[in-house]
Formats: structure tokens, sequence, C-alpha cells
């Protein structure tokens, strides 16, 4: 499994080409966005899926009917999440799905008792800290996107932490990204995370590996 980062402030403006190798979905979405950040975070993720998953042609790029991005006839796995100064994106030969969040000290009470399992309630209440919620709340949002299953799905009606009884077989990884963030991955079983650095020259740095042993599987 290969995990790519970009810090969008790396990046300075959008290249000329840049509605050459992205979705039409993204440069309708690029044509209403005013806010530059927002604007960095959408086409940032777009030009790293066309270089990173090397498409060669933006047409190859399909979507499910839940809305789950996939590579027509390659047998390539990836999803892409951002939050704050980063995107990411997760590359694998099996499914996968990844949610990346910037941690914001709020209130918590009312949203875990709306959106978290009964299991996950009480993971919470046991700790009850930033940390502790979004890890949580970045392992249900991987699980949703590498099931495919989209926000329509009842959130309390599954759960990912302690034995995961889920109707899916899948692993739950989490673990501290950069200063206040953090990053869940879901996929089919436990593996190595080889980060990757990419840069504003469109090209991927090697930088470290996160061994499955060091990936918080559970949340205690």
């Amino acid at each position: 499994m290969k995990l790519y980062y970009a810090n969008i402030n790396d990046f300075n403006k959008e290249p000329y080409f840049i509605n050459s190798i992205i979705s039409s979905d993204k440069i309708k979405l690029l044509k209403k966005l005013r806010n530059e950040d927002d604007r960095k975070r959408c086409w940032i993720s777009g030009i790293m899926v066309f270089f990173i998953i090397n498409l060669g042609n933006i047409d190859n790029l399909c979507k499910s009917e839940k809305g789950k991005p996939f590579i027509k006839d390659k047998n390539i796995h990836f999803n892409v999440s951002h939050s704050g100064d980063y995107v990411v994106l997760v590359k694998n030969d099996e499914e996968v799905g990844v949610d990346l969040e910037k941690a914001v000290s709020f209130n918590h009470s009312k949203l875990v008792y709306e959106v978290f399992h009964k299991d996950e309630i009480n993971i919470f209440n046991k700790y009850k800290n930033n940390s502790c919620f979004y890890k949580i709340w970045t392992r249900k949002e991987s699980f949703l996107k590498w099931s495919g299953i989209g926000i329509e799905a009842n959130l309390k009606g599954f759960s990912t932490v302690g034995n995961q009884k889920n109707t899916y077989d899948c692993k739950i990884g989490t673990f501290d990204f950069k200063d206040d963030y953090f990053i869940s991955i879901c996929s089919n079983k436990h593996e190595n995370c080889h980060i990757y650095r990419f840069n504003k020259e469109l090209k991927t740095v090697y930088e470290s590996v996160k061994p499955f042993r060091e990936i918080q599987y559970e949340i205690k």
C-alpha cells in the first residue's frame, strides 16, 4: 500500500493544462469555488490522480453508481481525501478507502450520539478527547469509502472499534499524520504503508514506511 501526500502551500497556481487532466466534475467544481485553499485542494487532488495513477487519458477515470472513482480496464484501486493543508491519495492493489481530518476542537457530544455506534460511544466516553473523536470519525469515513456504500448509510449501524462486527471483512488502521491531523485507511488486510510526498514539480519522493504493527487497528 502506498500513501502519497501533498501540502497545498507548496503549490502556487493552477497549471495551464489543468482542464485537460482533471475530470469534468472537478472542472465544474473549480468554477464554483471561490476560496483559494478550496480550489487548491480540488485541483491538486485531480493532478495527483492523473500523475500518480498514470491515467494517460482522463476518460479512463470512471465512477461507480455510488460515486466511487475507479480506473477503467486497470486493476488499480485508489482513494483520495483532503483537509486543511494536505491532500492524500492511497493506492493499492485491492479496494481501499482513506480519510484525512485536521483535528479542530469543538463540542463533540451531540454529534457523537447522532452518528457513532454504541461501541464507539463507549470508547469515546472513556477518553472524551479530540484525538479519540477524530480517530473514530476517520475510521467510519474510510470504511464508507472502502465499501462504496456512500453517505446514505446508517452511520450508527456499524462499529469500527473492538471486534468490528460489520457485514464486511476489512481492516481499518489509524495513525497520526502530521501535527493535529489523523488518517484512517480501510483495506482488505493488514499492510505496511509506504509514504511518498508529491511535490510542486509533480514528482513523488519516497519518505518512509509505516509498518502495520505501528498502525492502530483497534482503539481501546
